[in-house]
């Protein structure tokens, strides 16, 4: 039984009285049928404990101001204090702990407690407690479990779904889920213009779903490199579709190629933008695909124009038993060299 005490201003030192209740005595049941309807009210008997709960809101309280409000609790004539409890929003050091159980056990109490900062904290992340935590600080870690399992379950179910889809078919339509312009088609091959794009599907990473988001001519010998990466010379796969064939025959497009068909076998090479979509981003998994693409859409949420944070290129050779070259954030710019005429390349700023 708790009975607050603080709100009248005359509190004898303390907030809140408590009754432990060790035995309730026997009471004789009334014959008028009224106290039925009421609830009844616990019996303190001679062996029930007293407890008193006091709270203080102050950011400090050292060893003698504690000690202080220890003595300012009055009881009634009779009255044996059992248990105390000592309740401040601040953090108690080891000496002030120290003369708090000192003086208790001076004044014949038998339990006490002294709940800081961080005791609070402790108590109120505990699982019986969230309804409070949540009452008071709009908070509940039951809740947010739920949240967090509800999302893993769903990303792992997303994962399933692109394995089972993508490894039929590697190319698929990326699609911005908050709307694009498909089935319409830029003439420029801006990262950005369509809010979609073919794809080509690399691999499932711990992080997200790895594609290929660009691809450009390029050419390598050892860690010397170079690109026809102007953003309009972008490799696409539209063809794949029912776009028409020769939106890759640019007259651009097929100098840079007429360019690049002249080097030799060992140093042809794509440059390859590769991208990481967070599982969390995509949206929805279409394998039915429409009349301009049978093959798989997949919606995802976009973030500055783009499904992903960052991108980098990576090179790789057209000779398959060379493998592909792999640059730490993309290859370095200061072993770029000039094997392209300078309109069909990127300015290096």
């Amino acid at each position: 039984m708790l009975e607050p005490t603080g709100r009248a201003g005359s509190d004898d030192g303390f907030d809140v009285r408590g009754i432990e209740i060790v035995r309730a005595d026997e009471d004789s049941s009334d014959d008028d049928g009224l106290d039925d309807q009421l609830e009844p009210a616990p019996v303190v008997g001679s062996e029930d404990r007293l407890w008193l709960i006091q709270c203080k809101r102050e950011k400090v309280i050292g060893p003698t101001k504690l000690l202080e409000y220890l003595e300012q609790y009055v009881l009634a004539d009779g009255e044996q204090l059992h248990g105390l409890i000592f309740v401040a929003a601040c953090d108690f050091s080891k000496v002030s702990r120290d003369r708090f159980n000192e003086k208790c056990r001076e004044k014949g109490i038998l339990e006490f407690y002294l709940w800081g900062k961080g005791e609070l904290e402790d108590l109120l992340f505990q699982v019986k407690n969230d309804p409070l935590l949540f009452a008071y600080f709009g908070f509940s870690i039951s809740i947010r479990q739920r949240s967090q399992r509800t999302a893993l379950r769903s990303i792992i179910a997303t994962k399933k779904r692109l394995k089972t889809v993508l490894t039929k078919e590697k190319f698929f339509v990326l699609r911005n889920s908050m709307g694009d312009t498909y089935p319409d088609v830029a003439k420029s091959r801006k990262f950005a213009d369509d809010l979609w794009r073919m794809c080509h599907f690399e691999e499932m990473r711990h992080d997200g779903l790895e594609i290929r988001w660009a691809s450009f001519l390029a050419y390598v010998d050892g860690d010397t490199w170079d690109a026809a990466d102007a953003h309009e010379l972008t490799r696409s796969h539209l063809y794949r579709g029912r776009w028409p064939r020769d939106l890759d025959a640019n007259d651009n497009y097929v100098a840079a190629s007429d360019e690049w068909n002249l080097f030799d076998e060992n140093n042809k090479a794509w440059l390859n933008i590769v991208m990481v979509v967070p599982y969390e981003r995509i949206v929805a998994i279409d394998d039915v695909g429409d009349e301009f693409y049978s093959g798989p859409q997949i919606y995802c949420r976009y973030e500055n124009a783009l499904p992903a944070d960052r991108a980098a290129g990576r090179i790789d050779p057209v000779q398959s038993y060379v493998g592909p070259s792999f640059y730490v954030g993309g290859p370095a710019d200061s072993k770029r060299i000039m094997k392209f005429s300078p309109q069909y390349r990127r300015a290096i700023e």
